[in-house]
């Protein structure tokens, strides 16, 4: 169970709120943006609008039920729950709102994902080994559909999710991370 957040915590958190609710009535407010518009804002503010394969092209973006004027609608998991961000009529328009709010630039702050090449270099500085099994996939790393790898570890008979990578080697690496962290 997790510990209650501290006062800073609950404070950091109720501001983030504000920012995504304020962002939110900004946008339900504003005339709607083109995608060229949304593309030049992010541009111009300096964000990045995480492309993802999947109907919208834009992660945290989805497609909301035929029929409506917005078709587009953009979420974000805060403290193990999904937050809506609100509905837009581009697919552009919602990344843009996502990579407003706080987990939006959380993410981009982390970087593009590692290629397969780059993890092994990156366990090899670190002086980690990615283990393999039997069969010669690697420890803890399960495809989950496609083009997903998750990293899960078991501690004290309890599984862990450790994260979602787009290859088994930055998967493994994050396990061999983890593994060696919990060895200290």
């Amino acid at each position: 169970m997790a510990a209650p957040p501290t006062s800073e915590e609950a404070r950091q958190q109720a501001q983030a709120a504000k920012a995504v609710k304020a962002a939110a009535e900004r946008a339900a407010a504003a005339a709607p943006l083109t995608s060229e518009e949304a593309l030049q804002q992010a541009q111009a503010d300096g964000l990045t609008l995480r492309v993802a394969k999947n109907k919208t092209g834009y992660f945290g973006v989805n497609l909301a039920p035929p029929g409506l004027s917005k078709p587009y609608y953009a979420q974000v998991t805060r403290g193990g729950k999904s937050v809506h961000l609100g509905m837009f009529v581009t697919a552009e328009e919602a990344a843009l709102c996502l990579a407003r709010s706080p987990e939006g630039k959380a993410a981009a702050a982390k970087g593009a994902p590692l290629t397969s090449e780059e993890a092994l270099q990156q366990a090899e500085a670190e002086g980690l080994t990615l283990r393999t099994s039997k069969d010669g996939s690697y420890f803890c790393v399960h495809l989950y559909k496609p083009g997903m790898y998750k990293a899960r570890v078991t501690r004290s008979r309890k599984t862990m999710n450790l994260g979602s990578f787009p290859t088994a080697e930055e998967a493994a690496l994050c396990v061999a991370r983890y593994v060696h962290r919990a060895a200290r």
